[in-house]
């Protein structure tokens, strides 16, 4: 599996999740919490980056990112599952609202985990000369294509 600069391969399913580092551009959920502390209304979500974040369980990890948003609100202990890197969200937004899924990516679940991630948000998969390439960005997973089809094309 390719590994980029800020991904780890998942220790327990074989699967990938950006980790993202302080100050990380971000798009994150964000709740009031005066008026939903627990979480479990639906979610808006804004840009903002990373302050802090602590990683729990050894079998499977977990990051809890503490969010400062660019409007000033901050909101701490935010599951990996609720934040995403800022590129891939905006790239996401401009794909469903076109109807198109990138060329030759392919974006994949493990429905069976327990990771909140792993099932629901998942990573993306690309086929390289015969090869199968995992990634956790679905930026890093478009540049894979383009660099192989760029360097290996005989078109140019």
């Amino acid at each position: 599996a390719v590994v980029g600069k800020k991904e780890q391969l998942r220790q327990n399913d074989n699967t990938l999740k950006p980790l993202l580092d302080i100050g990380d551009e971000v798009v994150a959920a964000w709740w009031n919490p005066n008026l939903d502390a627990k979480r479990q209304g639906k979610a808006s979500w804004y840009p903002g980056r990373i302050a802090s974040y602590k990683t729990v369980g050894t079998a499977t990890t977990t990051r809890f990112y503490n969010v400062k948003y660019d409007d000033g609100d901050e909101l701490d202990d935010l599951e990996d599952y609720w934040v995403f890197p800022k590129e891939d969200y905006e790239l996401t937004i401009k794909f469903e609202k076109m109807g198109w899924n990138p060329i030759g990516v392919r974006r994949v679940f493990d429905k069976g985990s327990s990771d909140r991630w792993t099932r629901d948000v998942g990573w993306y998969e690309v086929t390289v000369d015969g090869k199968e390439r995992k990634f956790s960005r679905l930026t890093d997973a478009m540049k894979g294509i383009i660099l192989f089809e760029f360097l290996f094309s005989r078109k140019w």
